[in-house]
């Protein structure tokens, strides 16, 4: 509860339904609002930035398609994000952990022999163990060192971009590459098959969608995802029901960073 002069400002524990649509709908009026206000000030009519927005995305089919081909990686991070954030481990490098899933499915595809049925499925699973181990690192500082995790996430995504680009221009840099920062081209094998006539790889595009349905159900409907609730709203009670803070807070550090990881 806090006083702000004759008011009184208190947290509502269990927001209504009905509230919970009105405030996120005000939220995304105003944002367009004040989108519009920015293109007005750059002399361009608000409504017609926004007709051609969504005129060639989403009533366009390969407006559309670029858009859900954009958005996936989006999608499978940001369900990490809720997971992490939900536990209040603070996950500021979801760009490190994509950028490390890369990496590692990258380095599979490349160097690893496998058998082709196996090459996609090994660096799905390449990506998410290093996006996850990527993120268990600020996860150990925050939980033995009580080291800020928003701020060894953040830095350790400049870790990741330049160990990227070290690759690329140095052990990695592709025999075909001229001079230039990519690898050589991944064996058919390792390439994600597209829904046709698009760019939109169907198998990640499922597996985000799985991934967005799968972590709901778990936080709100499993036993696994109370623990995860209880140290979110309060750390102080889940250590007093005597739940095991250190692996919940962790674990959601290595799923929240997999994720990203499988973004990459």
């Amino acid at each position: 509860m806090r006083r702000l002069g004759p008011w009184v400002i208190e947290k509502d524990l269990v927001a209504p339904p009905g509230r919970v649509v009105l405030v996120s709908t005000a939220a995304l009026v105003l944002a367009f609002l004040s989108a519009g206000l920015v293109f007005w000030a750059y002399g361009v009519s608000p409504w017609e930035a926004y007709r051609t927005i969504f005129v060639e995305t989403l009533l366009s089919p390969s407006g559309f398609a670029e858009g859900v081909r954009r958005a996936i990686p989006l999608l499978l991070a940001g369900v990490g994000l809720v997971l992490a954030f939900r536990a209040q481990f603070w996950n500021i490098g979801a760009e490190g952990q994509l950028l490390l899933g890369a990496v590692a499915a990258a380095g599979v595809a490349l160097f690893v022999p496998l058998p082709d049925a196996l090459k996609l499925p090994a660096m799905f699973l390449a990506g998410f163990v290093a996006g996850g181990l990527w993120a268990a690192v600020p996860a150990l500082l925050k939980l033995r060192l009580g080291v800020n995790d928003v701020l060894t996430t953040l830095m350790l995504n400049y870790v990741a971009v330049y160990l990227v680009e070290w690759l690329i221009h140095g052990p990695w840099r592709g025999r075909t590459a001229f001079g230039f920062a990519y690898t050589d081209r991944f064996p058919d094998a390792a390439m994600l098959p597209l829904v046709p006539g698009t760019y939109v790889h169907w198998p990640t595009l499922l597996i985000a969608l799985l991934a967005a349905v799968a972590a709901a159900f778990v936080l709100n409907r499993t036993r696994w995802g109370f623990p995860v609730r209880v140290v979110g709203d309060n750390a102080e009670a889940a250590r007093y029901a005597r739940m095991p803070i250190f692996w919940v807070v962790f674990a959601v550090a290595l799923v929240s960073g997999g994720l990203a990881g499988l973004a990459g």
